[in-house]
């Protein structure tokens, strides 16, 4: 076995150390990517209701009318930067800026 100078000896070390320190990207198994897919479009119908529920305990009938739109929306993050959103709304104008804010970008 050949001996590297010291010099090079310590480059290759911080070069290897380094690249062990490099994160990396996890694998993910294609079951493991079909379960989560399966969980996320089990808790979307959950957020869809608790959207739904909170509009028509704030705003009665005219809540209930503003939370069916909240099925229309289809992505998980979005659902739950709304449902974040609408707690602490206290007026039905501004719950229906909230949903006008989102749908906008949906109709590109």
């Amino acid at each position: 076995m050949m001996k590297l100078p010291k010099e090079l000896n310590d480059e290759l070390y911080e070069q290897v150390k380094a690249a062990k320190e490099t994160p990396t990207m996890p694998y993910i198994t294609t079951a493991e990517r079909i379960g989560m897919e399966k969980g996320i479009a089990q808790s979307m119908p959950t957020i869809h209701e608790a959207i739904a529920a909170i509009l028509e305990i704030k705003f009665g009938k005219a809540g209930q009318r503003l939370g069916e739109r909240a099925y229309q929306v289809k992505s998980l993050e979005t659902l739950q930067k709304l449902l974040a959103e609408l707690k602490p709304v206290k007026s039905l104008p501004k719950a229906k800026k909230l949903f006008d804010a989102i749908e906008s970008p949906m109709a590109n």
